[in-house]
């Protein structure tokens, strides 16, 4: 991989070819990506078994891996994270490029291939809901500062706004993300249950939760807090903990609520 090269604007990247490996999630949303960027070779997306993928306006045939690697000069590894270091150690890569795209691994975890680098998107992804890469933040790391600096160049090229972290501070965007993402998205479903559980339609809930994510970006999730526990109301907070049907649930609100009164406890 080589400098970035720009005409009238449009990047036109060295020719290169992108294989990707792994077929889950992240894989087929990086294919989807790579697929159509201009300018890219992509070399494939590569999984368990041969079969085809179909979202709902794009489909991408997913090859099988065997004992040897696709021809490619850079290597994407969307595998789960305890993989990364095993499956790097069980293949020579050679002078390619081998990039992982894990928040919660270090850029050694792949530190038996010769040239390595870290890819992160900051998003979710899922493979019945396909989306690119366009104004989505991606975290890098490299090896070496021309390797970030092609890094940069395909980011680019992907639409992606990048920035640079280390390992340790890609950690710790990873836990930020795990609260803001995964966290939120289990309470809904918990909120879901709750309703649909006393015959009550689980999309009332959609308005209201458009309108706490619009208000908690405009003006920032400490000034957006409203409810029970941030009015330091007792007795609605113990009605609801008599509402709920097991200790984990009651646990969880209680820990919820008490974080949220702390948080507030010396503002007016």
């Amino acid at each position: 991989m080589s400098a970035k090269i720009v005409h009238n604007g449009v990047f036109l990247l060295p020719v290169q070819r992108i294989a990707i490996i792994g077929s889950g999630n992240l894989g087929v949303n990086l294919a989807y990506s790579l697929e159509k960027a201009a300018g890219l070779d992509f070399a494939g997306i590569y999984g368990r078994k041969e079969r085809d993928f179909r979202g709902s306006d794009w489909q991408v045939r997913i090859q099988r891996l065997d004992t040897r690697l696709p021809q490619a000069d850079c290597y994407f590894l969307a595998l789960p994270d305890d993989s990364l270091a095993s499956f790097t150690a069980s293949f020579d890569f050679g002078d390619s490029l081998v990039v992982h795209h894990s928040g919660a691994k270090a850029l050694s975890e792949i530190e038996s291939a010769k040239h390595t680098a870290v890819f992160y998107p900051l998003q979710t992804f899922s493979a019945d809901r396909i989306i690119g890469l366009e104004d989505v933040p991606v975290f890098l790391e490299a090896t070496s500062a021309p390797t970030l600096r092609d890094l940069e160049n395909l980011a680019g090229a992907l639409g992606a706004k990048t920035h640079h972290a280390n390992s340790e501070q890609r950690l710790r965007l990873h836990l930020a993300a795990v609260l803001a993402n995964n966290f939120s998205n289990h309470l809904i479903y918990l909120a879901q249950n709750i309703l649909e559980g006393s015959g009550l339609a689980g999309d009332s809930l959609n308005p209201l939760l458009e309108e706490t994510f619009s208000k908690a970006l405009k003006i920032g999730a400490f000034d957006a807090q409203t409810g029970p526990a941030r009015r330091g109301d007792e007795n609605t907070i113990a009605r609801h903990l008599g509402l709920l049907d097991t200790p984990a649930l009651r646990t969880l609100y209680r820990h919820l609520s008490d974080s949220i009164i702390e948080t507030y406890s010396n503002k007016k």
